[in-house]
This record gives structure tokens, C-alpha cells and sequence, in this order.
């Protein structure tokens, strides 16, 4: 643990300073978040660009805006609640590590979860709850739980022992009446939380209709489950952009047949402010949602056992450019307009620059950078003839950014440190 501190320090020392340079405006971050998880819900049933497989197609146009990414993949089907709040592919139980709960109490959020299925160790990462535990939709007999810590608003407890016992009335049929009941209950409690809670908070919904329709019902019940869907969770939508509010769907894959693809990949789709409209290609985990809701809310600290990245769906994102002469004038251009021209320091932090093709200009050298996220250009490292960026197209976290220069600093420590001591004893 010392020589881990040492080497901290080490490199805190060594670290280059960078001149910050604001292009666009600063970061508004939501006030707030709602996750909500859909279980059993996969991307091959909802998503236009999949054919839906074994299980067919249902549409959810209240999931037409905002980012959505394509292609995600769940560590284990069905298991992921875990996963998803820490960023660990192994997270299991009981709950281990630092969660987006935890940073989200950290910055003062008030963190409440409405969990039709969810383990206890989720439930008392809150600081008020509602628990089912084991699926609710052919369970009328089911006695949700209400549990808060000290101190949390005697309204909330109201709200929340009222939505417990509206709960048989929402869900008083069987079949797929009890799924589509227990999803609507689910969703209007989130809707009636979002509007009377006092931000910042973090909303965690889980809905566990889907998969109980998929489970113990036919193929058709199961796609009825997920159509049912879309009126109340467009007024959720509704509901998080009046308030300002970062809105994330996903699910958590699905265990009937944990052996086809379409088990492993689930809908992910961002809203709210800061998001930008796009559909996000690319490979990407489960693991990668913990650490993305952690920088959309721009929450201090980090997930300490995460194996995520940031998936680059914000609008805005930062861009460093190093390696100059102090004496240099550097420009950076957009579709021929200039956009920031600095000079006096040897490397710049562009911030809130859109995403798209920027030109750097630095004395004769024109070189052309693609952001599509954080980004890194090292002119140092670039060819000077071609003008061929040497560089991190896309770096998902503000302290990866000078990851390269760390480790080389690092190194030159660390010889320096053994060549001392090799002198001390020497001596």
C-alpha cells in the first residue's frame, strides 16, 4: 500500500498541466436519473435492425428518441441487476464494491428503488425502498416490502406504503392481465415519484411482467407484455423531460433460453439532457452502463470494481491536444469557421466541443481529428508529413486521456527510484 501511495505522488508530480479551453457551453447535468429494467425484455424483440428470432416483435415507439445503443451484451442472462449498478461482470451476491448508489449519496442524491424482483443487498443500497423480491404478476398474495434509513421524508414513506397496497388493484387478473397490471403499476409509481421527489435523486424501477409473461405464458402473451408497455413509458418519458431528468431503459437478458444470442443482448436507450440523438454501433458490455450513468450525472468518484467504459452518447466531449511550443498559436476549425485559437502553454484541454470533424491548425501543420468522443491528439506522436493523427480516437474517461505520458513517467520513476537505491547501498 506505501509504495502504491509513493507512486501516486510520483506521478501527481510529473503530471503535465494542461490549459483549459471552454468551446462550447458547460456540462448541464441532469438533476437526477430514472433506470429502469425491464426483465427478460431483449433487443431482438424490440429493436427495428433484429428480426426478432424465436419470440417475434413488439413495438415500443416511446423508445424512438434519444441514444440508443444497438448492440450490448449481458456477462450472465437474467442476473444482471448487479452488473449494472457496478460496472463488475462477476458482481454477485452478496453486493461487493463501489455502486452508482454510493457516488450518488456521495453528491448528496437521494437514491429509491421500486423492485418487483431485486436482492436485498440491492434494496439497502437505497435510501428508501419497496421490494418484492421474487416477481409479482401471478403472486397477488405477495407482501412487498417498504424499508427507508433515518431521516428520509416522511412524505416518501407515505407515498411509497401507498403504492405498495395499490399494487393487488393494478394486478388483480391472472395470465397475461397480472403482467401487464404489475408493469403498470411499476411505471405509474415511477411517474408519481419523479414528479414529487426533490432532486437530485437516482430512480431504480424494475419491472419484472415481461418475464413472467415469458415464462410461464406463450410466445404471444410475452409480446403483448412488452406492447403494453409503451403508453405508460411514454408518460414516464414525459414525466423525466418536465423535470430535467436522465432517463435509462434497459433490461437485464433473458434466462428461458440463456444459450441463444438473442439472450445476451439487451435494449439500452439514454434520454434526457446532455444525450445526444443517435443510434451508438459498436460492441459494447453491460458493464458499460454503470460507469456511463456515473459521468452523465457527472457524480465525483469512481466505481471500484468496474471493467466499463463511458459509452460516448453524451453531445458534447472534451479533446486534448499536446506535445506544442508554448510559442505556437493553435487553431481549431469547424466546416471552415474557427472555433478556438490559444497560444502560451504546451498542451490545451478543448471542453465541450460537438461531436463531429475539427481541423487543429498549429503554425504550418493542419491535422484533422473525428470526435466521437473524450479524445486525445499528441502532436509530438503525429507524422509530420502526412498528417496522420497518432492518437486515441475516442477515450472514455477524463483521466485515460493522458494514460500514455503516465506510464512512460511512471517508468523514468521508477528507474530513478532503483538507481537511488542502488547508490544508497552502494554507499
Amino acid at each position: 500500500m506505501r509504495l502504491q501511495i509513493l507512486l501516486f505522488f510520483l506521478l501527481l508530480g510529473s503530471a503535465q498541466s494542461l490549459t483549459e479551453v471552454w468551446v462550447g457551453q458547460p456540462p448541464d447535468h441532469p438533476q437526477g436519473a430514472v433506470v429502469l429494467v425491464i426483465d427478460g425484455m431483449v433487443s431482438s424483440n424490440v429493436y427495428p435492425e433484429y428480426d426478432g428470432g424465436v419470440m417475434g416483435k413488439a413495438a415500443l415507439f416511446s423508445l424512438a428518441g434519444g441514444a440508443r445503443v444497438l448492440d450490448v451484451r449481458v456477462p450472465v442472462p437474467g442476473s444482471g441487476h448487479n452488473v449494472l449498478v457496478t460496472g463488475c461482470s462477476w458482481a454477485g451476491e452478496p453486493l461487493e464494491g463501489t455502486t452508482v448508489f454510493d457516488l450518488a449519496r456521495e453528491d448528496n442524491f437521494t437514491c429509491v428503488a421500486l423492485l418487483q424482483k431485486g436482492s436485498l443487498s440491492l434494496a439497502l443500497e437505497q435510501d428508501a425502498f419497496l421490494l418484492f423480491g421474487k416477481g409479482v404478476a401471478v403472486a397477488l398474495d405477495a407482501k412487498p416490502v417498504v424499508g427507508t434509513r433515518t431521516g428520509i421524508s416522511p412524505d416518501l414513506v407515505s407515498r411509497l406504503c401507498g403504492w405498495r397496497d395499490q399494487f393487488p388493484a393494478y394486478a388483480a387478473g391472472r395470465g397475461i392481465e397480472g403482467c401487464i397490471g404489475s408493469n403498470s403499476w411499476g411505471l405509474d409509481a415511477a411517474v408519481d415519484l419523479v414528479k414529487t421527489l426533490d432532486p437530485p435523486f437516482v430512480l431504480l424501477v424494475d419491472l419484472s411482467g415481461v418475464e413472467d409473461a415469458g415464462s410461464l405464458l406463450e410466445p404471444k402473451a410475452y409480446l403483448e407484455a412488452i406492447a403494453s408497455l409503451d403508453e405508460p413509458l411514454a408518460r414516464l418519458v414525459q414525466a423525466c423531460e418536465r423535470q430535467e431528468l436522465l432517463l435509462l431503459v434497459t433490461a437485464d437478458g433473458d434466462q428461458i433460453d440463456p444459450g441463444r444470442m438473442e439472450s445476451l443482448r439487451i435494449p439500452v436507450v439514454f434520454m434526457g439532457p446532455g444525450v445526444d440523438d443517435l443510434i451508438l454501433t459498436g460492441a459494447w458490455s453491460q458493464t458499460d452502463i454503470a460507469p456511463t450513468v456515473v459521468d452523465m450525472l457527472g457524480l465525483d468518484g469512481r466505481l471500484s470494481r468496474s471493467e466499463g467504459v463511458d459509452m460516448p452518447v453524451r453531445k458534447r466531449y472534451d479533446l486534448v491536444v499536446r506535445g506544442i511550443e508554448p510559442a505556437d498559436v493553435v487553431r481549431v476549425h469547424r466546416d471552415g469557421g474557427l472555433v478556438a485559437e490559444v497560444a502560451g502553454d504546451s498542451g490545451y484541454i478543448f471542453r465541450g466541443m460537438d461531436r463531429g470533424a475539427y481541423t487543429v491548425g498549429v503554425g504550418r501543420r493542419s491535422v484533422p481529428v473525428c470526435l466521437n468522443g473524450d479524445g486525445l491528439l499528441d502532436l509530438a506522436t503525429t507524422d509530420r508529413t502526412s498528417g496522420v493523427v497518432v492518437a486515441w480516437p475516442a477515450l472514455p474517461h477524463v483521466e485515460r486521456r493522458t494514460l500514455l505520458g503516465a506510464f512512460l513517467i511512471l517508468m523514468i520513476n521508477l528507474a530513478g527510484v532503483a538507481m537511488i537505491v542502488r547508490i544508497v547501498r552502494g554507499g
